[in-house]
Protein backbone atom coordinates (compact mmCIF):
# COMPACT_ATOMS: atom_id res chain seq x y z
CA UNK A 1 0.00 0.00 0.00
CA UNK A 2 0.98 3.47 -0.66
CA UNK A 3 -0.12 6.50 1.35
CA UNK A 4 -1.79 9.12 -1.25
CA UNK A 5 -3.09 12.02 0.66
CA UNK A 6 -3.15 13.06 4.20
CA UNK A 7 -5.41 15.84 5.57
CA UNK A 8 -6.94 17.14 9.45
CA UNK A 9 -10.26 17.59 7.60
CA UNK A 10 -12.28 14.74 7.38
CA UNK A 11 -14.72 15.75 5.05
CA UNK A 12 -11.57 16.40 2.43
CA UNK A 13 -10.34 13.00 3.40
CA UNK A 14 -13.99 11.03 2.67
CA UNK A 15 -14.04 13.30 -0.80
CA UNK A 16 -11.07 12.25 -1.99
CA UNK A 17 -11.85 8.60 -0.96
CA UNK A 18 -15.17 9.01 -2.86
CA UNK A 19 -13.56 10.29 -5.91
CA UNK A 20 -10.98 7.41 -6.17
CA UNK A 21 -13.52 4.79 -5.65
CA UNK A 22 -15.77 6.60 -8.11
CA UNK A 23 -12.93 6.08 -10.83
CA UNK A 24 -12.59 2.14 -9.56
CA UNK A 25 -9.40 3.07 -7.52
CA UNK A 26 -9.36 1.51 -4.32
CA UNK A 27 -8.32 3.06 -1.21
CA UNK A 28 -8.65 2.53 2.74
CA UNK A 29 -8.64 4.94 5.46
CA UNK A 30 -6.02 5.10 8.17
CA UNK A 31 -7.11 7.24 11.30
CA UNK A 32 -10.33 7.90 10.85
CA UNK A 33 -10.93 9.02 14.15
CA UNK A 34 -8.60 10.85 14.47
CA UNK A 35 -9.50 14.53 14.27
CA UNK A 36 -11.66 14.23 17.50
CA UNK A 37 -9.05 15.25 19.68
CA UNK A 38 -7.29 18.42 20.64
CA UNK A 39 -4.13 19.44 19.52
CA UNK A 40 -1.32 17.52 20.05
CA UNK A 41 -3.53 15.07 19.90
CA UNK A 42 -5.57 15.52 16.64
CA UNK A 43 -3.68 13.58 13.98
CA UNK A 44 -3.69 13.68 10.23
CA UNK A 45 -6.30 11.52 8.53
CA UNK A 46 -4.48 9.25 5.70
CA UNK A 47 -5.75 7.60 2.59
CA UNK A 48 -3.90 5.22 0.86
CA UNK A 49 -4.13 2.97 -2.32
CA UNK A 50 -4.46 -0.67 -2.25
CA UNK A 51 -2.58 -1.19 -5.39
CA UNK A 52 0.35 0.28 -6.43
CA UNK A 53 -0.72 0.31 -10.15
CA UNK A 54 -3.22 3.19 -9.37
CA UNK A 55 -0.59 5.43 -8.04
CA UNK A 56 -0.59 7.72 -11.34
CA UNK A 57 -4.43 7.59 -12.16
CA UNK A 58 -4.78 8.63 -8.37
CA UNK A 59 -2.19 11.18 -8.02
CA UNK A 60 -4.17 12.53 -11.13
CA UNK A 61 -7.68 12.49 -9.64
CA UNK A 62 -6.27 14.08 -6.20
CA UNK A 63 -4.88 16.78 -8.20
CA UNK A 64 -8.06 18.07 -9.96
CA UNK A 65 -9.19 17.78 -6.48
CA UNK A 66 -6.90 20.58 -4.86
CA UNK A 67 -7.40 22.67 -8.13
CA UNK A 68 -10.80 22.47 -8.06
CA UNK A 69 -10.64 23.42 -4.34
CA UNK A 70 -8.15 26.53 -5.27
CA UNK A 71 -10.40 27.65 -7.70
CA UNK A 72 -13.40 27.82 -5.50
CA UNK A 73 -11.34 29.62 -2.73
CA UNK A 74 -10.41 32.63 -5.80
CA UNK A 75 -14.27 32.82 -7.13
CA UNK A 76 -15.45 33.23 -3.46
CA UNK A 77 -13.11 36.29 -2.87
CA UNK A 78 -14.71 37.83 -6.69
CA UNK A 79 -17.27 40.68 -5.66
CA UNK A 80 -16.05 41.08 -2.12
CA UNK A 81 -15.02 44.82 -0.58
CA UNK A 82 -12.46 45.19 0.99
CA UNK A 83 -13.05 46.21 4.50
CA UNK A 84 -9.91 48.57 4.92
CA UNK A 85 -11.12 50.87 2.29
Amino acid sequence: MIQIFTHTNSALVGLAKGLLEDAGVGAVLKNEFSSVGFPPYNLQQELWLLDEKDLESAQEILANLGKNQEDQEQQEGLGKEDPIS
